[in-house]
């Protein structure tokens, strides 16, 4: 599925998320890893779309005053998190996390991903977000206690994560599968390729995953 031309212009992933690497990685093939450690300070902000673009927007910020970023680099930042009632984050304790697990249990809840982009070139930010809608299986609380015993819970917003063990009480979901493992891709594509960075092939998409072949001009 990945096939591209290696360009000149040096990419930039400001996470160090490995669902994101691995994400952006099915996507271009060569790029630097700088995480952050932006203050992540949102007080005021309810709306979770407002929240994600703003969290991903401070990275990317972040990442640019804090590194030494050339003329020639593109800089990728995300955020996200699931809302259910409120923005659920990620836990901070087992009761936390059985909290967030029993509010989303048997319900369907909304995943949020915020992206920024900094184009050094242009000197231009570009934010966006995507939204997917997950709906989950009624969970008995023996099912929640065992699998908030595990360490799966504990980096993820909303305490789980879909590609690992929680995925199997998934039932459906509507949306980009990884916008909700935390990079949407589909529209990250479209976006790059406003900075011509990145063009977007003539392949037929991935029934499975929706996702595109791209190529770097």
């Amino acid at each position: 599925m990945k096939n591209q031309e290696q360009t000149n212009r040096r990419i930039i992933l400001a996470s160090a998320s490995p669902r994101r690497v691995e994400l952006l990685s099915k996507l271009v093939s060569d790029f630097d890893i700088l995480p952050t450690n932006a203050d992540e300070n949102t007080s005021g902000i309810s709306s979770a779309k407002d929240l994600v673009m703003f969290l991903a927007l401070k990275k990317c910020q972040y990442c640019l005053e804090h590194n030494d970023i050339d003329k020639n680099s593109l800089i990728i930042s995300a955020d996200t998190v699931v809302y259910c009632d409120k923005v659920l984050g990620k836990p901070e304790s087992k009761d936390d996390a059985r909290k967030m697990i029993e509010s989303i249990s048997g319900r369907t809840h909304s995943v949020y991903t915020g992206v920024a982009i900094y184009d050094a070139i242009s000197e231009r930010f570009d934010v966006f977000y995507d939204r997917s809608d997950v709906n989950v299986k009624r969970l008995s609380k023996e099912q929640i206690e065992e699998y908030i015993q595990s360490d799966e819970p504990y980096d993820k917003a909303g305490s789980y994560a879909i590609q690992g063990a929680f995925g199997q009480y998934i039932e459906s979901i509507s949306g980009s599968y990884e916008n909700i493992v935390g990079l949407p891709t589909q529209k990250l594509v479209k976006h790059l390729s406003d900075f011509d960075c990145i063009s977007i092939s003539s392949c037929k998409t991935c029934f499975k995953c929706n996702r595109r072949r791209i190529t770097k001009p």
